[in-house]
């Protein structure tokens, strides 16, 4: 096999480094669009809180929480749910089972919002003195 002229080399090179550009602004762009699509999921689960519909944004925000890694962004989430799930859990015409369902996901995430008389209740329903 024949050495390559110069010319040739350079037009490799030039052809490598021009892929590789595009392989790089591919996968910028890419994750741009990926990041986008999960600000439209958090835009649209907010929105279905201001519809009052706290249960539509719980299951949105549930799948939300699995793709985001960063701690700002799962405490943001998880503030949304924390007030998705007090308003679930003060909708009058749930039972009382259905209410403390819901204070207690609200407590795993922040047990300073349950109101104390809930808190009290929750805690003797654990330790197995309520029925």
């Amino acid at each position: 096999m024949s050495d390559l002229h110069p010319q040739q080399n350079s037009a490799i090179v030039r052809n490598l480094l021009v892929l590789l550009f595009l392989l790089i602004a591919s996968w910028i762009i890419w994750l741009h669009l990926q990041k986008r699509a999960l600000i439209n999921q958090e835009n649209m689960a907010i929105r279905q809180i201001e519809a009052g519909k706290p249960a539509a944004a719980v299951l949105i925000f549930l799948q939300l929480r699995q793709q985001f890694h960063k701690d700002k962004d799962l405490q943001r989430i998880d503030r949304y749910l924390a007030d998705c799930y007090l308003q679930l859990a003060e909708v009058p015409e749930n039972s009382t089972e259905v209410s403390l369902l819901y204070y207690r996901r609200l407590f795993r995430l922040d047990p300073t919002r349950v109101p104390e008389s809930v808190r009290l209740r929750l805690h003797r329903r654990d330790a197995g003195e309520e029925h």
